[in-house]
Order: C-alpha cells, then structure tokens, then sequence
C-alpha cells in the first residue's frame, strides 16, 4: 500500500508542478496542511458523529481512528512547513 501510495505522489508532482512547489513553506505544503484539517474536521463532524456510524462501536472505532490519523498528519505537517 505505501509503494502504491508513492507512486502517486509521484506521479502528481509531474502532473501539477515542480517538486519545489510542494516543499514546506510553499503554499503547495500550505495548501495540504489546509485540506488535512478541513478532511479531519469533516470527518469527524459527516462520518464519526453520524447516527448510523455512532451507533456501531466498530465503526466508530475506525472512524475516530481516522480522524486521529488525520489530527496527527495535520500536526507533523504544520511542524515542518511552520517551522521554515
């Protein structure tokens, strides 16, 4: 999955730009960070606190877990790109 991942990363830095358009500090990074915590907020708000998913432990589960991850992404983001 990750070598998948990768390659996508990959392949859209050839699609949309220099690699130095996307490196912390530029608005390419400062873009991520901004749709990292829009997607966590989001998911938290459309998917974590929907009846149907709160009413299922597994899937609130999975749900908060996702919502953690991107809270996490959103952080070590903003600790790189801020700290240039």
């Amino acid at each position: 999955m990750a070598t998948r991942i990768l390659k996508k990363a990959r392949n859209a830095e050839k699609r949309n730009g220099e690699k130095g358009d996307f490196v912390p500090g530029s608005f390419g990074c400062h873009e991520l960070l901004d749709r990292a915590m829009i997607m966590a907020e989001m998911t938290e708000k459309y998917v974590s606190e929907h009846p149907a998913c709160s009413q299922n432990l597994e899937w609130r589960a999975l749900a908060e877990k996702a919502v953690e991850a991107l809270n996490e992404l959103y952080q070590r983001i903003g600790a790189t790109h801020l700290d240039r």
